[in-house]
């Protein structure tokens, strides 16, 4: 089954870029998924294991390394051909 999940991350603190670069990295190092960014969420489409394991070690791994961060997800489930805008 291919989903896509919607995915904002909201840092606390001054230094919010870095944290929310940092976890988009991680994503883009997943080749089987298409990331695509926009000024409010990223968006994640591919199998549904293979999403929920890029978001699950993605998350893990920025907030082991940064402090108060929210996140929120939506998950559709079908690949949803969005309006992209690339940053």
């Amino acid at each position: 089954m291919s989903i896509t999940v919607e995915i904002s991350l909201y840092p606390l603190h001054k230094d919010f870029g870095n944290d929310i670069l940092s976890f988009i990295k991680h994503l883009k190092t997943y080749d089987d998924l298409e990331i695509r960014t926009n000024n409010i969420s990223t968006q994640i489409t591919g199998s549904f294991d293979q999403v929920m394991q890029a978001i699950s070690a993605s998350l893990k791994d920025t907030m082991a390394t940064a402090s108060d961060i929210i996140s929120v997800m939506k998950i559709y489930n079908a690949s949803v051909d969005l309006e992209w805008i690339d940053i």
